[in-house]
């Protein structure tokens, strides 16, 4: 009787579980296939067999001497336990999170190239932004397994009180944040060349960065636990905690981006799409701007609106700097894919790819941003001194189009000896920073005993004694901008003439709707693109 009762329960589940199969296979086929390569490879590596069970035993370590610790102090329940078994369990997760992920993404991307697998993977159907979200997703699942470890060990840290589910949601979405952002900048610089000694020294600096940033995180975390008990009722908490959120997602899609971007082959357009999120983070500061001028009404706003100006400049000045290493090439393929309606080629004519096009991009795009700061400042009526914040508005718009200008000018003296890329722009940028610079400072600390005690005609070109002076109520604010516009004006300037050949070398597109892209190389002539992958050129013409 169990039996045939069994065998009609197994009937009746029959096309559910034909459906789940089916189901299953269906989501399966969807994946991206480089995810499922790389989360195999992934979680059968050493690198995450010894990271996973040091994390463990970490784990389980803390949770002993922890409470051991706690019956030997006679800590009651309400005091120092749970925050401080909660702050243990973040050391530990944050070092897989924040430093071993990150390098074993920098890792899995660069050994795409020193394989040789790239190839391999450009000749099947994924684009590269597939590629890249693979290699993210893959990353992002060992820390999912990670978080699934620890999350019962953080919510143990509950039960033994001193802390709240809120401080708890609050620290692990901010910390899982900045991972994925970390990640994202390990898939961007690894992208950035293929030489081993570049690479070599890239991946120093990234240790470094996530080492950085692994002992800010730690800080922050103690100080809200310990002293952020009551920000759970405070508005302004969340609205930083959602700002400061959305900020590192615009950059992690930024980074996105630029790796998209590097993987793409040449005579495509590599430049819209990261110059669009170059405005969406640029925009981001801005907001943060407003926010920050609206709470902080009175004597502080101006100060802090300083320096969320000095981060908006700073994004703009290394963005410039990263655009002036685009192809300077126009393709068909890009001609085709130009605005042709008078706004089209107003608006969007500036993120078409072109290193003189994108100079002024960043130009134009810092000083309508740092305008619109400008405005929300001038809107809460929280000044002592408008000339002061005017001037600062100036000046570092100013420095942009110089410095950025001067680069520029390198890279095109340069262009006839070197293949442009972010290594030599990078390099330019240290050549600029040395001659106008380091060669004054040098000069200052060699002729005058006291440096830097009197502002002189050659400090202009220094941004931290320039703004100083700015920001000094002593300062000649007016005879500081008489000397550093017209120079920055002309900076820019003399590009002009590269700017108008750019612009007409993209005004010259097909106009006629009947011509389709030529159907084979020879009718390409000198704008010839390169293939989408390697073995292009090996098609016959009858396939």
């Amino acid at each position: 009787m169990t039996q045939a009762v069994s065998a009609k329960e197994q009937m009746a589940w029959a096309p559910r579980a034909g459906f789940l199969r089916r189901w299953e296979q269906a989501l399966a086929d969807r994946l991206n296939p480089l995810l499922v390569k790389e989360a195999r490879q992934g979680l059968k590596s050493r690198q995450f067999a010894f990271t996973f069970f040091l994390a463990l035993v970490s784990a389980w370590v803390w949770s002993l001497w922890g409470l051991a610790a706690s019956e030997f102090y006679e800590m009651t329940v309400n005091q120092e336990v749970g925050r401080e078994m909660l702050m243990g369990y973040l050391v530990i997760l944050g070092v897989p999170l924040l430093i071993v992920l990150p390098l074993a993404a920098f890792r899995s991307m660069v050994g795409e190239h020193e394989d040789g697998t790239y190839e391999l993977v450009s000749i099947t159907g994924l684009t590269p932004g597939q590629v890249v979200r693979g290699k993210l997703a893959s990353v992002l699942l060992q820390g999912l397994i990670y978080f699934s470890v620890f999350v019962p060990c953080v919510a143990f840290t509950y039960l033994l009180g001193g802390v709240s589910l809120l401080q708890i949601a609050v620290l692990l979405v901010v910390g899982g944040s900045v991972s994925i952002g970390l990640i994202s900048v390990g898939l961007a610089m690894a992208v950035q060349s293929s030489s081993r000694h570049f690479q070599m020294f890239v991946f120093v600096g990234l240790v470094m960065l996530c080492m950085f940033v692994y002992l800010l995180c730690m800080i922050l975390a103690s100080e809200h636990l310990w002293w952020g008990a009551s920000d759970a009722s405070n508005p302004e908490f969340w609205s930083a905690v959602a700002w400061v959120v959305c900020l590192i997602g615009c950059y992690s899609l930024l980074m996105y981006s630029v790796t998209r971007a590097q993987l793409i082959p040449r005579g495509h357009n590599r430049s819209t799409a990261v110059r669009v999120v170059m405005l969406i983070c640029g925009a981001g500061w801005v907001g943060g701007t407003a926010w920050v001028v609206q709470l902080t009404k009175g004597e502080y706003a101006a100060e802090v609106w300083q320096l969320f100006q000095l981060a908006l400049f700073a994004h703009w000045f290394v963005a410039c700097f990263f655009i002036l290493g685009e192809q300077t090439e126009v393709t068909r393929r890009i001609r085709l894919q130009a605005p042709r309606s008078l706004l089209g080629k107003a608006l969007a004519i500036w993120l078409q790819p072109g290193p003189t096009l994108g100079f002024f991009f960043t130009l134009f795009g810092c000083a309508v941003q740092m305008l619109v700061a400008l405005l929300v400042l001038l809107q809460a009526d929280a000044l002592r001194r408008t000339d002061e914040v005017i001037a600062y508005v100036a000046a570092l718009t100013s420095y942009v189009a110089f410095y950025g200008g001067m680069g520029l000018l390198a890279m095109r003296l340069l262009r006839r000896w070197v293949v442009p890329s972010v290594v030599v722009s990078l390099v330019v940028a240290l050549g600029v920073f040395t001659l106008f610079l380091g060669m004054p400072l040098m000069y200052e600390l060699l002729v005058y005993s006291v440096p830097f005690q009197q502002f002189r005609w050659y400090h202009v070109f220094n941004p931290v004694v320039t703004l100083d002076e700015i920001d000094s109520p002593t300062g000649g604010t007016w005879d500081i901008l008489i000397v550093l516009t017209p120079v920055a004006v002309a900076a820019a300037g003399i590009h002009l003439p590269a700017l108008w050949r750019e612009i007409r070398a993209l005004r010259h597109t097909i106009h006629s709707t009947a011509t389709a892209w030529p159907d084979s190389p020879s009718e390409l002539g000198s704008d010839q693109t390169q293939p989408s992958h390697p073995f292009e050129h090996l098609k016959s013409p009858a396939d």
